[in-house]
């Protein structure tokens, strides 16, 4: 089995480049990638981590279009990395089911994600399509800080001794450590399936409690609630992703740890 990763610079495929037990692989960057004559001719896999811009401002793109298409011509199977935010946004608290329908309430990325999904499966065969929970992992950069859940949380503990949320700390979220998630892709790398598969912990955790777990580890700071009566709950149903690629159950521990890890990690940065 060789993969080929199509984007260098991310978050997810930089963590799973360095990974231990990562199956063989070659990198290239978005652009290199669009020119068929730039990959090597025995991957049998395409997983691509890059996203356009246009993409978070809720646009339609075509790079993973393209990437499939020669994907196909080369008889690769190819994975594209969708998002959780493609289910929208429910009311109430919910439990995602692959066939769950998208939510009248839709971001502006979700919406393009959801319009990236359709086009591939409208026009290729052997497409797999991971629709990622909260993956999270040490995402403190005091220079560019990651514009997500955890990055804003590290850079603003680190900077200020203050976690604050505008939501409710009882909101549960999926949150899938990083260093799992390198390991299950890993696996569905090996055998890719086609069709639409979450990747989650398959489990709610209150956001307050990744915020206490990561103090625990740093040593020091605390949570402040702007609007405490706000709650966007979300959890990913793994039981299709679970049956399909026999993947271990998770446990709160397995998150705990993480955060523990994280904060710990936090602590020795000047």
């Amino acid at each position: 089995m060789k993969a080929l990763f199509i984007g260098q610079s991310s978050f997810l495929a930089n963590a799973i480049h360095t990974a231990e037990n990562t199956v063989e692989h070659y990198s290239l960057g978005h652009e290199k990638a669009l020119l068929a004559g730039n990959w090597p001719h025995n991957a049998n896999v395409v997983i691509n981590f890059a996203t356009e811009p246009r993409v978070r401002d809720g646009s339609f793109s075509n790079l993973d279009h393209k990437y499939a298409r020669i994907a196909k011509e080369r008889g690769a199977a190819y994975i594209m990395l969708s998002s959780r935010t493609v289910y929208g946004i429910p009311e109430d608290p919910a439990e995602f089911l692959e066939q769950t329908p998208p939510h009248k309430t839709m971001l502006p990325y979700g919406h393009a994600k959801h319009l990236i999904e359709e086009d591939l499966m409208q026009n290729f065969d052997h497409v797999t399509i991971l629709r990622l929970s909260n993956i999270f992992g040490f995402e403190y950069n005091p220079n560019q800080p990651r514009p997500t859940f955890l990055g804003v949380m590290l850079k603003n503990l680190k900077e200020s001794g203050t976690i604050t949320f505008n939501m409710s700390s009882q909101t549960q979220r999926d949150f899938l450590p990083v260093s799992i998630f390198t390991d299950w892709l890993n696996i569905i790398l090996r055998d890719p399936q086609p069709g639409i598969y979450n990747l989650g912990a398959g489990f709610g955790t209150a956001v307050g409690d990744i915020a206490k777990w990561v103090i625990e580890g740093y040593g020091a700071g605390r949570l402040k609630n702007t609007k405490p009566d706000v709650i966007d709950s979300f959890v990913l149903n793994m039981a299709h992703t679970r049956k399909t690629y026999s993947l271990p159950r998770l446990y709160s521990d397995n998150i705990r740890t993480a955060c523990l890890d994280i904060g710990k990690k936090l602590k020795t940065i000047e």
